[in-house]
């Protein structure tokens, strides 16, 4: 009697009061910041590269970790004045800013940056909105804090480190082909040697393979590198144990390891899960003149599913244009001898690879990987949400009344 009668309450009751029903942990407040560093580098255009740019940049990070309230754009268009006169003009007036009828005096140019900065913060609001509308998120209040780049979400949330990872995540998607393995081999024993030469690890021959020995009888220790010593071989292709991860990672972010590689190429882990203790290093051919990548832009909608043996899977469909380049990609993969395989990557992480079997004509394929039934439903919202113009840093959260 007395929780029915708590229900027939509930039901009468405005949100607001309905709310303070719930436990103080299940209402969560998160205060995230707008990374408008990466906006001022794409305006810059092709004079984000330049010397005085990229120090610019640098006094401005430093600044910002001491100013955390501070906002980036307002020291940083300080630093650049302090460099000379028209040194504001010269890095936002290019071949890029011209054709968008960017203004050539100081005042207007800074206005004009911050107004691209607004519009993006604007963008941001609008995903997060849409993300929180597909989790049926209860009375959120989604707001800018004035007078910064910060933007504060109050919501209801059963889960609320879940939900922090969720509105952070940039949901940039790719689907990249992988690099054939054949090819990357030769490349990747050469930065191997390379490295054994500059941090070798002594690794006992295995006997299997005739091990030689000394006058003394005693084994020959072969000398490897990281690369090869940490290698899992119990399954083809480069796998490291998740705790080595990012020694690696370190190494071949190295410009005298990286120089081995092919240009086209750059490498990615695969999505751990809570079970995973061995990671995929993949190699992924860079998008461009040899062909052009499928992107979230391209998809329009997506759902989760109970997939075989009563897993999650994550089905999507995209327009005309992205059926078509997914089509060509399919085909390609598929005719090529062996079959290649196209990564589904998220925020450079990816999250699968399968080898393609056969062409997908119509643009609807899925994402299988043993998802959870938050992970599949998170990564389908994120999917039919957008990506972010820029990223978001989760600066603070905590349970509120």
């Amino acid at each position: 009697m007395k929780a029915t009668l708590l229900l027939l309450l509930m039901s009468f009751l405005p949100a607001s009061c309905e709310e303070m029903l719930f436990s103080k942990k299940n209402n969560a407040r998160y205060i995230m910041e707008a990374n408008t560093r990466e906006l001022i580098i794409v305006l810059a255009g092709e004079n984000s590269n330049k010397a005085y740019f990229n120090e610019a940049l640098h006094t401005t990070d430093s600044l910002k970790t001491l100013r955390k309230n501070y906002r980036y754009s307002d020291m940083f268009f300080r630093v650049l004045k302090s460099y000379g006169k028209n040194t504001l003009q010269n890095t936002f007036i290019n071949k890029q800013a011209l054709s968008s009828n960017v203004p050539t005096n100081e005042e207007a140019i800074i206005d004009f940056v911050e107004e691209q900065i607004n519009t993006c913060t604007n963008r941001v609001l609008e995903v997060i909105k849409k993300r929180i509308a597909y989790t049926n998120g209860k009375n959120a209040l989604i707001e800018k804090i004035n007078g910064s780049d910060k933007i504060r979400v109050d919501m209801y949330t059963e889960d609320p480190v879940r939900t922090g990872m969720y509105l952070k995540t940039f949901g940039k998607i790719e689907l990249l082909y992988v690099y054939e393995y054949e090819k990357i081999t030769v490349p990747f024993l050469k930065a191997d040697e390379y490295l054994a030469q500059k941090m070798p690890v002594s690794v006992e021959k295995d006997d299997d393979l005739l091990t030689e020995t000394n006058e003394k009888g005693k084994p020959i220790l072969n000398t490897q590198s990281p690369l090869t010593s940490l290698l899992n071989n119990q399954a083809y292709g480069f796998y490291y144990p998740l705790k080595d991860t990012a020694t690696i990672g370190k190494l071949i972010r190295q410009a005298e390891v990286k120089q081995f590689f092919p240009t086209e190429v750059y490498f990615i882990w695969t999505r751990p899960s809570p079970k995973d203790t061995i990671l995929e290093l993949i190699p992924i051919l860079k998008s461009g003149i040899s062909y052009q990548s499928v992107t979230g832009d391209f998809i329009t909608e997506a759902h989760f599913v109970v997939g075989e043996n009563n897993g999650f899977e994550i089905v999507f469909s995209m327009n005309t244009a992205g059926a078509i380049r997914w089509k060509n990609m399919t085909r390609f993969a598929s005719e090529s001898n062996p079959k290649k395989r196209i990564a589904i990557v998220l925020d450079n992480v990816c999250i699968t690879a399968p080898v393609v079997q056969g062409e997908i004509p119509n643009g609807s394929s899925s994402i299988t990987g043993n998802y959870t039934r938050n992970e599949a439903m998170d990564l389908a919202s994120i999917l039919n949400a957008g990506a972010y113009p820029m990223s978001l840093s989760l600066l603070q959260y905590e349970a509120i009344k």
